[in-house]
């Protein structure tokens, strides 16, 4: 009896509900490869080589273990009824399933963005202006905290680099400038970020200072940032919190 042989014939001892998704996996993958092997003689090497043929001509690793799961059931059944005494099928090693996908971050409605905006406007945290420029402005958490008082001027922004990840930590990278003119609500955060910058190291900032700092007045890295942004969501009462979904949708 070869391989062909015995599939149509469990085939059609199946159930109508089974029968025809068994028959059009198996003769897509294996009646044509394997179906005149006799079925005694089938060996895991040729399943093997079938499935990794499979995965050379494209098919996917969720297609290839679809088609293994039709051909080991039909095997199952050969034993149980007495036409096999193993499962060669069970020794072949399977490409690996894909990970399961995240469920992606519920969106942020406006009414979510104004509240973290209002929040961190009346907030005294020197991160704080950081949550209202990446709003007002457009800018990235990265741009952000790369941002110093020589990029700003009285009626504009330069932005021109951004915070990179490093084996040492974070380093400033160039990017093309463009220039963003300044929203009265974003000049009047750089305005108290200042004085907060005064309040914390006891000086009027230089042009190289950073806008955005930590409380002694040393440049702040994206990830901290972005935890004070997920604190702040969640005292708003906003779950799940994407940075990205501040940027250039100006709440206020």
């Amino acid at each position: 009896m070869t391989l062909n042989n015995w599939a149509e014939q469990a085939i059609a001892q199946m159930d109508e509900t089974h029968r025809q998704n068994y028959r059009e996996v198996y003769n897509a993958a294996w009646k044509k490869p394997l179906g005149s092997r006799r079925l005694q003689s089938l060996t895991a090497q040729e399943i093997q080589a079938a499935a990794d043929a499979m995965l050379a001509a494209g098919k996917s690793a969720k297609t290839v273990r679809n088609a293994w799961s039709v051909l080991a059931v039909l095997l199952d059944k050969a034993i149980r009824e007495g036409h096999l005494r193993c499962n060669v099928a069970r020794a072949v090693m399977l490409p690996p399933a894909a990970p399961a996908r995240a469920p992606a971050a519920p969106t942020m409605t406006a009414e979510q963005r104004r509240r973290i905006v209002t929040a961190a406007l009346q907030s005294p945290h020197p991160y704080a202006g950081g949550i209202v420029l990446a709003n007002q402005m457009g800018l990235t958490c990265s741009e952000i905290c790369a941002l110093t008082y020589g990029d700003v001027s009285a009626h504009a922004v330069t932005v021109h680099r951004m915070m990179c990840r490093a084996e040492s930590g974070w380093r400033v990278k160039e990017t093309p400038p463009r220039t963003i003119r300044l929203r009265p609500k974003s000049r009047a955060v750089l305005e108290g970020q200042r004085v907060r910058f005064y309040d914390a190291a006891g000086r009027m900032p230089a042009e190289s200072d950073p806008v955005i700092f930590r409380a002694d007045g040393a440049p702040l890295n994206p990830d901290n940032l972005r935890q004070f942004f997920v604190r702040l969501a969640a005292k708003c009462g906003v779950e799940q919190p994407r940075f990205e979904q501040l940027k250039g949708r100006q709440a206020l």
